[in-house]
C-alpha cells in the first residue's frame, strides 16, 4: 500500500507550539483582501510572526500525476510593512490568548478489488483556540495554492471543505475518509 503524507513537519508544528500562549495581534498579507482569502497568511502576535501558505505537490498514487496542495509554516514577518500599508491588515480578535492550537487531518483511503491500494493523509487548516474565540486557517481547494481565515466567536470553527467531493468510488474503487482535530502538543509528544 502506497502512503502519502502532506502533512506539517516537525519545524513546523514546533513554530506554531511557539506561539501558544502568546497574544494574537493580527493577521495580514500583502494581497488578502477583506475576504481573508489569499495565498499566504501572517499570524501576528506579540511573540512572533508567522507565515502560513498553501503550494501545491505533485503525486502519482491514484494511477495518474495530480497536483495536490500542502500547508507550509514558517517564521517570517515579510510583507507585513506592505500588508499595514495596503489596509490589509486585520484586528479581529486582537489582545486575545492563544490558548490552543489543532491541526485538522484529513486521511483518504482507497480500497481496489477490495485490497487497500493507498492512503492520503493532508493537514487542511490550523485552528487557533483563542481566549474569546477562534481562527481557523485552511485550504480552500485540494489542487490550489488558495488558502483563507476565518474567526468564530465562539470555539466552533467555519466550515472546512471535505475531501468526499475530489474522489470519487467505481464499481472497483471504493474511498473511506477520516477527519481528525489534532492538539499540536499532542503531534510533537508522539513525534518524540
Amino acid at each position: 500500500m502506497t502512503l502519502i503524507l502532506d502533512t506539517l513537519r516537525r519545524p513546523e508544528l514546533e513554530l506554531l507550539a511557539s506561539i501558544e500562549g502568546f497574544s494574537l495581534d493580527s493577521i495580514a498579507g500583502a494581497e488578502l483582501p477583506d475576504f481573508l482569502g489569499g495565498w499566504e497568511i501572517l499570524v501576528v502576535t506579540d511573540h512572533r510572526t508567522l507565515r502560513i501558505w498553501s503550494d501545491v505537490e505533485e503525486h502519482d498514487f491514484e494511477g495518474f500525476k495530480e497536483q495536490y496542495s500542502r500547508l507550509f509554516v514558517a517564521q517570517s514577518d515579510e510583507g507585513l510593512e506592505e500588508a499595514t500599508q495596503k489596509g490589509n491588515r486585520y484586528y479581529f480578535h486582537s489582545g486575545e490568548r492563544i490558548d490552543r492550537i489543532d491541526l485538522i487531518r484529513d486521511t483518504v483511503r482507497a480500497e481496489v478489488m477490495g485490497f487497500p491500494t493507498w492512503e492520503y493523509v493532508s493537514d487542511v487548516a490550523i485552528v487557533f483556540s483563542l481566549s474569546g474565540g477562534s481562527l481557523a486557517i485552511r485550504r480552500e481547494h485540494m489542487n490550489l495554492e488558495v488558502i483563507s481565515a476565518s474567526f468564530s466567536d465562539t470555539a466552533r470553527t467555519a466550515e472546512i471543505p471535505s475531501p468526499t467531493s475530489y474522489f470519487t468510488d467505481t464499481i472497483d474503487t471504493q474511498h473511506s475518509f477520516e477527519r481528525l482535530a489534532i492538539p499540536i502538543a499532542t503531534l510533537l509528544r508522539a513525534a518524540d
